[in-house]
């Protein structure tokens, strides 16, 4: 959630922590900020680098589970296919075997 706030200068008489609260900021009295919960320190830059790896690392997971899944799912589809193909052959055999009645 992505939430306003108005920073006052350390002379302000009443510190506003919520923008709604706050009069206005203006660039006279106090500055506009974008707050959404994060945080930047020190670690942040350290451990964006062992991030990625995971993100990437959970993306190929991902990836790789669908395409194994896809190729299975490809030779089941495959063996369906060639099993009603030879049925019908089967059928078509048979039907053309039989004597037509005179």
């Amino acid at each position: 959630m992505i939430e306003l706030r108005c920073e006052r200068p350390a002379t302000a008489s009443v510190p506003y922590s919520d923008f709604s609260e706050s009069p206005g900021c203006t660039a006279y009295n106090g500055k506009l900020l974008l707050d959404h919960g994060t945080e930047r320190g020190i670690l942040s830059k350290t451990s964006t680098n062992s991030m990625n790896v995971v993100i990437y690392a959970s993306a190929l997971s991902v990836a790789m589970l669908f395409y194994a899944w896809r190729s299975y799912h490809e030779k089941i589809e495959q063996r369906e296919k060639t099993l009603r193909e030879r049925v019908a052959y089967m059928l078509w055999v048979m039907a053309n075997s039989v004597p037509e009645p005179r």
